[in-house]
């Protein structure tokens, strides 16, 4: 039987500075606030997002009095000229989504987020936790030549690829070949969307894409879609937008049902939780790793759909998507090709089991294609086959 976080580290013995690399689902948050914070009696939590620090905040107000929080920049920038004053301030200081400070440091070369490496990863008298979802931000500086100094003498405990730990599932994962076909996807998927009442959520990593997205999305008959960023971007979000923000951050989940596509960009991919199990479609619009872990993490359930954009298919030519049916367009397709195409779509019936030819046959059609059912030998044997165009 698999085990909480707070299971596996019930009886842990830490060192000064320790790197915690445990799944989305696994419970860290109530590992943190139930059973780490109360150990100590000055607390800093530092994360990586305004969205994830007043998440942190809001549970902080409720359950602890002795806890500070505030994000990496604003850490780096305090004590950029020294950090003698540290372990005077904290006897703790928890990390979380600590892979994110090395890919903002990397990104931006920002002074802020160097300083902040450089006094969290100093002996003193203050005890530190890493905190992540993704062993990257080790394995990457471990394997490296010159950095692996970055964490000498830190206590490792990893259980990415553990499996007695908990952890969020899918049901279906499917490939994608670029983010164009996100909106053909859906397209298909719509009517067991407004069936079920389903919701979605896309990531993206820029906001460009995310009003790309819902101006297409919008376009289909029972799908409202909602972009959210952050509300530092030089991009201005609307009231309306903020307030469904403040409402998610607040409440977990949206206000109402008048949405049925929530599209999230990297400022909010750690901070938001997700408890509304309605949401069981997820997108993926990035080939790293790390941002799919977190992102797929916003929603604090197991789901039914898991689509990703494959790095595989990097090269594949946008210009020309037509999603999944492009590679079966103007081809003679036999009973295996036309099950392969099925199985591909990631439709499913009622009872769970891919749908079959004659309801593909429909969907393809309602997306403007013609389907030609004809007669042709094939090996000797007169066959039936259908053409896609």
């Amino acid at each position: 039987m698999r085990k909480y976080l707070s299971e596996l580290l019930y009886n842990a013995e830490y060192d000064s500075k320790n790197l915690i690399i445990a799944p989305t689902g696994s419970g860290k948050t109530n590992y943190i606030f139930v059973d780490l914070i109360q150990k100590f009696d000055r607390v800093l939590y530092l994360c990586d997002t305004t969205a994830l620090r007043q998440s942190i905040i809001k549970q902080a107000r409720v359950e602890h009095s002795n806890l500070d929080v505030m994000c990496y920049n604003t850490f780096g920038r305090m004590f950029k000229n020294g950090s003698d004053c540290i372990e005077f301030e904290w006897d703790c200081i928890i990390c979380d989504e600590f892979h994110n400070l090395f890919c903002y440091d990397n990104a931006f070369n920002n002074a802020n987020t160097t300083s902040a490496i450089i006094n969290l990863m100093r002996e003193d008298g203050c005890k530190k936790f890493y905190f992540t979802a993704t062993p990257d931000v080790y394995n990457e500086r471990k394997d490296s030549k010159g950095v692996t100094d970055v964490f000498e003498n830190v206590k490792v405990f990893d259980y990415s690829e553990s499996d007695e730990i908990v952890r969020y599932n899918e049901k279906h994962n499917v490939k994608l070949n670029s983010w164009h076909e996100i909106v053909s996807r859906i397209d298909i998927h719509k009517d067991l969307i407004a069936q079920e009442s389903y919701k979605v959520l896309i990531f993206t990593q820029k906001i460009n894409t995310q009003v790309k997205l819902q101006e297409q999305l919008n376009q289909i008959d029972g799908i409202n879609a909602l972009c959210l960023w952050s509300i530092n971007s030089k991009n201005i979000m609307s009231d309306e937008q903020i307030q469904y923000r403040e409402y998610l951050l607040e409440n977990e989940k949206l206000p109402d049902d008048k949405y049925n596509v929530l599209i999230i960009n990297k400022a909010m991919e750690t901070g938001i939780n997700i408890k509304d199990k309605s949401f069981q479609y997820c997108f993926l619009n990035t080939t790293d790793e790390t941002e799919r872990v977190q992102a797929r993490g916003r929603l604090r359930h197991n789901i039914t759909y898991l689509f990703h954009v494959d790095k595989n298919n990097c090269d594949y030519d946008k210009s020309e998507d037509k999603g999944f049916i492009a590679k079966y367009l103007n081809k003679k397709l036999s009973a295996t090709d036309k099950k392969e195409l099925c199985s591909e779509s990631g439709m499913i019936d009622a009872k769970g089991r891919n749908i079959g030819w004659t309801r593909m046959k429909k969907v393809i059609e309602d997306l403007g294609y013609s389907v030609k059912d004809i007669s042709t030998r094939i090996n000797g044997v007169n066959t039936r086959v259908s053409i896609i165009s």
